[in-house]
């Protein structure tokens, strides 16, 4: 799903050599005046990998004919090493008897592929996989869907959107299980090329159409506190969300909490 183009450390510098490289990588495109190369929007759609650190509102709306879904939560992101999302709207626990799990957030050390689910009240957490982690904050591409394919791409000029130029954009892309995806998104020029803005028109392999949009709001570009991305060491580790609902009752806990140790997070 993602491209990390991760830098050499060179002992000399050699301009010839580096504009040959970026020639060849097709980042003299990108350096164009709108700084965004069309080439790559399935990149720049996968906005976790994005290599700029901020601060941010964050709401993903998916509608299908049987109703809708609402993530909405507080991104903070730092580079490509860690992404942490307060997830407002809490996890529903399926079951008989189903609860949703509140004040809760999704951990992910995007170059060590981990992640988790933390759950400050209850001082817990669980082990997740990282495609877990992109589908409970509503992303557009996972792993497991192998890498799309451009077909179309237009160049829709500039916007503003919630602060930020941009530039918008609009694709259609097709899945390695033959669904397609129409796009549109608003790509900040100020950031990278970060997706302010993605709104997405697609139909199931079932042929049930649906539209998602994914909105940031409230963006302050910043890195944020290292703390953040941190799981304290006296938080206990379980299998499921089964068993950070029960607090144990059902199924095995896995550790025990040390007595008399305060809550890091409140």
């Amino acid at each position: 799903m993602a491209l990390l183009l991760t830098p050499q450390l060179c002992s000399a510098i050699d301009l010839e050599g580096i504009g040959k490289t970026l020639e060849k990588a097709g980042v003299s495109d990108v350096l164009k005046s709108s700084g965004i190369d069309l080439d790559r929007i399935t990149d720049y759609l996968d906005w976790e990998t994005i290599n700029v650190s901020l601060v941010s509102d964050f709401t993903n709306v998916t509608e299908l004919k049987r109703g809708k879904v609402v993530i909405d939560g507080r991104v903070y992101k730092i580079g490509i090493n860690s992404l942490r999302v307060d997830l407002k709207s809490g996890i529903e626990v399926p079951g008989r008897d189903s609860r949703r799990l509140t004040d809760c957030f999704v951990l992910y050390h995007i170059l060590k592929k981990q992640a988790f689910v933390v759950f400050p009240r209850k001082d817990a957490y669980i082990i997740i996989d990282p495609d877990e982690a992109r589908d409970l904050i509503g992303s557009l591409l996972k792993n497991r869907d192998g890498k799309p394919k451009i077909e179309k791409k237009e160049d829709l000029g500039m916007e503003v959107i919630e602060g930020q130029d941009c530039k918008k954009i609009a694709a259609l892309i097709k899945f390695p299980n033959n669904t397609k995806t129409n796009i549109m998104a608003w790509l900040s020029q100020g950031m990278k090329g970060f997706p302010v803005k993605i709104l997405a028109d697609f139909k199931t392999p079932q042929g049930i159409a649906g539209t998602n949009t994914t909105t940031f709001s409230n963006i302050e570009k910043t890195e944020p506190d290292e703390a953040l991305f941190a799981i304290p060491k006296d938080y206990v580790k379980y299998n499921n969300l089964v068993e950070v609902a029960s607090e144990g009752k059902l199924g095995s806990r896995l550790g025990k909490k040390p007595a008399g140790k305060r809550r890091l997070f409140q």
